[in-house]
């Protein structure tokens, strides 16, 4: 495990998703990383229109705040239709993006606990949110950072910003759950 994210996080059975997730150790200020998240490297080249969401699932851009930046300044990506204000430019995106993936036989922490961030559970109400960071041993990879104050114990969640015109089935049935909530 990385040395820092032993003062940050612990794994714990997930409270707001299934299987495991990223707990805080210690009370957590906003602003604060407590997560990394390395894995394998997948070339901007390598397309995986061809996998399943689970084979996919555990996939995540490099750099975050770039995407998040192509998203937002590039006028061909447009929103999708189903007011969930997500943009839709994947094709420009992997085009340009390097991603990092956990495979399917190392997701669980008895495999890989290198770095713990893939233990980060989905919610519309998130805690933390993905960003980029330069670590010392891996380069430039994804990480967890808090978006508000998070207590010791309290689970860890990151909005996973998927479209709802190419999502998991959990997503989209997770996302209409909320009905009114949202509006």
């Amino acid at each position: 495990m990385d040395p820092y994210e032993s003062k940050t996080v612990v794994v714990l059975p997930s409270l707001v998703g299934e299987g495991e997730g990223l707990f805080a150790r210690i009370d957590i200020p906003e602003g604060r990383t407590v997560a990394f998240y390395n894995g394998i490297r997948i070339l901007p080249q390598e397309g995986d229109e061809h996998e399943s969401w689970e084979d996919c699932s555990y996939r995540i851009f490099v750099d975050p705040d770039a995407v998040t930046d192509i998203l937002q300044q590039d006028m061909s990506c447009h929103t999708d239709n189903n007011n969930s204000g997500s943009k839709i430019c994947k094709d420009k995106i992997e085009i340009t993006q390097e991603r990092m993936d956990i495979p399917l036989e190392l997701r669980s922490i008895d495999k890989y606990c290198a770095t713990l961030a893939h233990k980060v559970n989905h919610s519309f109400n998130a805690n933390c949110e993905f960003s980029g960071y330069e670590h010392p041993l891996y380069g430039k990879i994804p990480c967890v950072t808090t978006i508000q104050k998070v207590e010791s114990g309290e689970e860890l969640t990151c909005f996973y910003r998927y479209s709802l015109t190419d999502c998991p089935e959990w997503y989209s049935k997770l996302w209409e759950s909320l009905g009114d909530i949202r509006t």
